[in-house]
């Protein structure tokens, strides 16, 4: 049986490890059959930087992913917000989205109601 808890701690755990000194962040990832896109999104000052998710990252979410669809509907989005040590994950189902709005519209939406109008340095994703 897939244990939830367990990877929404390894998530956050290896997301404090990647943002570091953040007190906000969030994961945007869509993922299907053959792919995975991890981003990052962490308050730094008054300015929301971008990172891509690193290896360790997608491959848990990609893991976490291909057990949930064994006994669950299949997400496509999964976005797993985290502010002051307290985290939520909502899912996004293909229904929800259209093709054309995954990592555009609907991501930018996600960020913007998370983060409010601050500015997101795209400068340095690695």
């Amino acid at each position: 049986m897939l244990d939830l808890g367990e990877y929404y701690q390894n998530i956050g755990e290896i997301l404090l490890c990647e943002v570091q000194d953040s007190s906000k962040c969030l994961i945007f990832s869509e993922v299907g059959d053959g792919y995975i896109i991890t981003g990052i999104f962490f308050l730094l000052g008054e300015i929301v930087q971008f990172r891509y998710g690193s290896d360790e990252l997608r491959d848990t979410i990609q893991d976490f992913w291909g057990k949930w669809r064994l006994g669950a509907p299949e997400w496509r989005v999964m976005v797993y917000k985290l502010q002051n040590e307290t985290f939520d994950v909502e899912f996004l189902y293909p229904h929800q989205i259209s093709d054309n709005e995954v990592m555009g519209g609907s991501r930018d939406k996600i960020v913007s109601a998370f983060f409010g109008d601050v500015e997101i340095d795209y400068s340095s994703p690695e």
